[in-house]
């Protein structure tokens, strides 16, 4: 996921944000939504708040990384939100949120990853307004950091990834008019390669969207749309296609790039260009692609669904999991987090994700067909959402709605 709501937490909209790949087996272990961590414990999903990370009164939600043995990462965008004032928490068992060492209050961490193949390396970015910034590392599973780019006066990192035992980076400077594309090799130093990009994105920053053998693609996230630049040469040229509206999200599958634009529209990016809609998507703003299909954690409060999966590139998909799902906080020992934070607020959220696949108890009416969220793009600064996940959506959602509340009312089963 590219970018995250404008709101989040236990009292937010019920809609999912991104599915936490890998999938390995019939259903994701973990969604994030808006009001939380979903984690599939048993038959069922639990649930840990962004709360166990945030300060009570935040709004955006954080984001999750999780490592090949299970380790968890969260970020969150601003530390006047984060606990504490830190941006970055680790966990090994979902209950139990630990600062981080080598990371004091204030530092603003916009990305944060673990190695593919190696679960006890880590990366990190950070976006200080007005800098310096650079990337963090850290060889004992995200526990402790320190500085591998060290930091670039004037410079906002905004986000991390790794291809092919190379380390990757983007920044921007403090107008976002001059873009910078990083790497690292396995054993070397950093090398900056500059991006150009295109006239009128001023205040923008500059995202990883996509790495393949010699492809990339960028994001340009302005106030306003957003355009994809790909390169076909590890970066030395870059072609530009304009989206006319925002990257939600995207990932990469058989060397084909597929987007969510405005949260409503599901296009393949092929020989340059946008393609086609695909005909069944529904509103999401998430989307990971695996050899079993695309899975889509969707927005509930409109569709119904927690989670559904195409296995025929978007011409239709299946709901496979509701809200309804959701059984209870995620089983923690006292003293945790999870424990102490999210276990008493479970009683807000729990009437809130109940009658979503029940005929009987049909929410349609008052949850189903609301408009969107109101774009709140602004000037929020290097590393604060603000790529306009739900901006440019209004239009059309009546017909959505309308075919959401029919499909809303026909429950899946879940598979075995």
């Amino acid at each position: 996921m590219l970018c995250g709501p404008a709101s989040a937490h236990t009292g937010d909209l019920i809609g999912g944000i991104d599915v936490v790949g890998p999938v390995g087996g019939a259903l994701p272990t973990a969604i994030e939504t808006n009001y939380g961590l979903i984690l599939q414990q048993g038959d069922t999903y639990a649930w840990v708040c962004h709360e166990a990370v945030t300060t009570p009164g935040a709004v955006r939600s954080p984001r999750y990384h999780r490592s090949t043995d299970g380790v968890w990462l969260a970020t969150v965008s601003d530390p006047e939100e984060g606990r504490g004032g830190r941006t970055l928490f680790r966990s090994t068992d979902g209950c139990t949120w630990e600062d981080v060492d080598g990371l004091s209050p204030g530092v603003l961490v916009s990305q944060a990853i673990f190695a593919p193949t190696d679960p006890s390396r880590a990366w990190a970015t950070t976006a200080i307004p007005g800098g310096p910034n650079g990337v963090l590392s850290s060889s004992d599973g995200g526990q402790s950091w320190s500085w591998d780019l060290p930091e670039q006066p004037g410079q906002g990192f905004h986000s991390v990834a790794i291809h092919a035992d190379t380390v990757w980076a983007t920044s921007t400077d403090p107008g976002g008019a001059r873009g910078s594309l990083w790497r690292r090799a396995t054993e070397g130093g950093w090398q900056e390669q500059p991006v150009e990009l295109p006239k009128g994105t001023e205040a923008a920053r500059l995202v990883l969207v996509a790495l393949d053998t010699g492809a990339i693609w960028l994001q340009v996230d302005p106030i306003g749309a957003d355009t994809l630049l790909h390169s076909t040469d590890d970066g030395v040229t870059f072609s530009s296609i304009p989206l006319g509206g925002n990257l939600s999200d995207a990932d990469l599958h058989d060397h084909t790039l597929w987007i969510i634009r405005d949260g409503r529209e599901l296009l393949p990016v092929v020989e340059g260009a946008l393609g086609a809609p695909a005909p069944g998507f529904f509103p999401s703003t998430g989307l990971y692609i695996d050899a079993a299909g695309m899975w889509l954690p969707e927005q509930s409060y409109i569709t119904g669904p927690l989670l559904s999966r195409s296995d025929d590139q978007g011409q239709t998909f299946e709901p496979l999991a509701y809200p309804d799902d959701i059984s209870a906080p995620l089983d923690c020992p006292a003293n945790t987090q999870v424990a102490e934070i999210c276990a008493p607020l479970w009683g807000e959220l729990v009437p809130r994700i109940r009658g979503f696949d029940s005929p009987e108890v049909d929410t349609a009416a008052d949850t189903g067909l609301q408009p969107p969220p109101p774009n709140t793009d602004g000037p929020a600064g290097d590393g604060a959402p603000g790529c306009g996940c739900h901006s440019g959506v209004a239009g059309g959602w009546g017909l959505i709605g309308i075919a959401a509340l029919a499909r809303r009312r026909r429950r899946r089963r879940r598979p075995s």
